[in-house]
């Protein structure tokens, strides 16, 4: 995958996790802190960080659970250490945190 490639997967992949954000009110609220770096505020007054990483072509996710790295295999972003897809692991850490789904 190529810089451009990268790029334009993860500004489709940013969108989609900002659109399901926004369009469920149980879930809490996020800001956009820098370009590509979201931050989900959670109701224990913690944070759920996801960024990328450009030399590495990962997206980043930061939690008080642990920190997950998500590659491209060609069909969606999962996590190096096999702990799943990136929308599931977003999801299972926001039910543990005590947010509502």
């Amino acid at each position: 995958m190529n810089d451009n490639e990268f790029n334009t997967l993860v500004e489709k992949t940013f969108g989609q996790i900002e659109s399901i954000l926004e369009k469920d009110e149980r879930l809490p609220d996020f800001s956009m802190v820098a370009p590509r770096v979201l931050e989900i505020e959670l109701p224990d007054n913690g944070t759920i960080v996801v960024s990328y990483h450009d030399p590495s072509r990962e997206i980043w996710v930061a939690a008080r659970k642990g920190a997950y790295h998500f590659r491209w295999d060609k069909e969606c972003w999962q996590e190096s250490r096999n702990h799943g897809e990136l929308f599931n692991v977003l999801t299972g850490l926001l039910n543990t945190l005590g947010v509502d789904r």
